[in-house]
């Protein structure tokens, strides 16, 4: 129970940055870029470890990994990243686009 709670305030923080991030830009371009990159940087989550079944969000892997100095592979990150940057931006686009209709 106490790690479904964590979970769902590490998302709810990370939607409140990824909004606050969003405001800083005029460009609805710019705004709907760094929505997306901000929320995705926050939210997506992989595999700690190759072959590992712990699961941890990717700015907290990325991060252990530079200070470590691991050579774990850092592009294995970026496929979740990426994927999950599209969505968010291909949905940010499409409820723009469904807005401005009505």
């Amino acid at each position: 129970m106490t790690i479904y709670l964590a979970w769902t305030t590490y998302l709810l923080f990370s939607f409140l940055i990824s909004l606050l991030t969003r405001n800083l830009f005029k460009k609805t371009i710019l705004r709907k870029v760094s929505f997306s990159l901000t929320l995705s940087f926050l939210i997506t989550s992989w595999f700690t470890l190759p072959g590992s079944q712990d699961i941890a969000p990717i700015i907290s892997i990325f991060l252990a990994n530079v200070l470590e100095n691991s050579e774990n592979n850092i592009f294995r990150l970026l496929r979740p990243l990426g994927f999950i940057f599209f969505v968010i931006l291909t949905l940010d686009f499409l409820y723009g686009y469904l807005k401005s209709r009505n």
